[in-house]
């Protein structure tokens, strides 16, 4: 039966592009490349995450809500290395957001260090690599400075991911992983994903907040032209649908 969600979100709309084929239309316009980790039990949980955290916030959560001080958006072509760019997202808001002043991943070394291959990586490997030995600058290489301190697993549920967004410390966030479909490479005209169609790949993507119009923000790594500036929604409705949900905190 459809909840209230399902029913503000319409996860029913159809892309402007539904049905179309050809080059504007097709399952190698963008780069995908996020692979499913297999489940570890050593992965700490949110519920660990909450007990270590500086401030747990309040579960009446407003209708909105963005992350500040966001790096900007960057392109990944039809490269597999989303993972990469993705984890890049999350580990510059982390470094100096303060001051509105971000490092340059080096996307690609970073993806060779995470074992990336043509058909993706692993998002647990770009975790581990971050934690131990961090995420190298562009053309230098230097990554000493641009670790987390640790990584925990979010269930995929709105109002765990609403938590793990919103509770303190701020300086660490929200990736997401799951399957992507041939539909979403067009969003509607409010960036919300359309009703999904068939998988083409998995897909890797920094989480910034939420709408209740319209479902989870999402900064993806394809550029401007996509979404809404490179931003885009996810109705709730497919929420569970996503693969892998983590907690960043920096060291």
């Amino acid at each position: 039966m459809p909840t209230d969600y399902d029913k503000v979100q319409k996860p029913n709309e159809k892309s402007p592009q539904d049905g179309k084929k050809g080059q504007s239309h097709n399952d190698k316009e963008r780069g995908l490349g996020g692979q499913k980790s297999p489940e570890d039990k050593r992965d700490k949980t949110l519920t660990d995450f909450l007990a270590s955290a500086a401030q747990a916030a309040v579960v009446d959560f407003t209708s909105t809500y963005a992350t500040p001080n966001r790096p900007p958006i960057r392109n990944q072509g039809n490269t597999p290395m989303c993972v990469a760019y993705s984890s890049g997202y999350d580990q510059s808001h982390m470094d100096r957001p303060e001051v509105g002043k971000y490092f340059d991943p080096w996307e690609s070394k970073f993806f060779a260090q995470i074992g990336g291959t043509a058909a993706g990586a692993f998002m647990r490997n770009a975790l581990d690599q971050r934690k131990n030995f961090g995420y190298p600058v562009q053309d230098v290489g230097l990554r000493g400075s641009h670790r987390i301190g640790a990584y925990y697993r979010v269930p995929a549920t709105l109002n765990d991911i609403r938590q793990a967004l919103v509770t303190r410390p701020t300086n660490g966030g929200v990736l997401i992983l799951g399957p992507w479909y041939h539909s979403w490479f067009h969003p509607l005209t409010s960036g919300k994903l359309p009703a999904p169609d068939y998988p083409v790949g998995g897909h890797a993507w920094w989480l910034i907040g939420w709408d209740d119009r319209y479902g989870l923000m999402g900064q993806n790594s394809w550029g401007l032209d996509y979404g809404k500036n490179g931003l885009f929604y996810l109705p709730y409705a497919f929420i569970p649908r996503m693969w892998e949900v983590w907690r960043t905190v920096d060291r």
